[in-house]
């Protein structure tokens, strides 16, 4: 509807303008915005048992408990590094890289993906931080659905 292209378009204007990924303060990231074309309805899954994920991800506990891992398809990756302006190095995250596909055990109700707002650095490990360090890996999904028999089948 025009009101989510709206605020999908703003939202794009925004990534423009202050960039995506690292070093954004200091002007990378940043893009030219070509041609926006209209959000498109994407279909809803009635029995999704899968993910495609388009983000990072960490999940929680339970959600983890719910992702079948020896059906999906994944990559994991590292992130680490140093607090920005400070000599500080963050907690290093292992987390599930961009764009894999996870199935979720029958026997448990899909879960709503929300994932974790990690705090990778605490104020009171060092005295020149006025506030805890937070990591956000807050994810997007598709749910989706697959047929596990048939893509067995094709697999062997």
């Amino acid at each position: 509807n025009k009101e989510a292209q709206e605020y999908f378009d703003t939202a794009l204007r925004v990534l423009a303008d202050t960039g995506i990924g690292g070093d954004r303060s200091v002007g990378k990231g940043r893009f030219e915005i070509v041609k926006t074309s209209k959000v498109a309805d994407l279909p809803k899954s009635q029995k999704p048992n899968a993910a495609l994920l388009l983000s990072l991800y960490v999940p929680t506990e339970t959600e983890l408990a719910a992702i079948d891992l020896q059906e999906s398809y994944y990559n994991l990756v590292t992130r680490q590094g140093w607090v920005s302006n400070h000599t500080h190095r963050r907690q290093t995250i292992r987390a599930f890289s961009e764009s894999p596909v996870l199935y979720f055990k029958d026997d448990q109700p899909m879960p709503i993906l929300q994932s974790e707002q990690l705090c990778v650095l605490k104020q009171e490990q060092h005295s020149t931080l006025t506030h805890n360090i937070y990591r956000n890996f807050s994810v997007i999904s598709l749910p989706i659905y697959l047929n596990k028999e048939k893509n067995a089948s094709t697999n062997s």
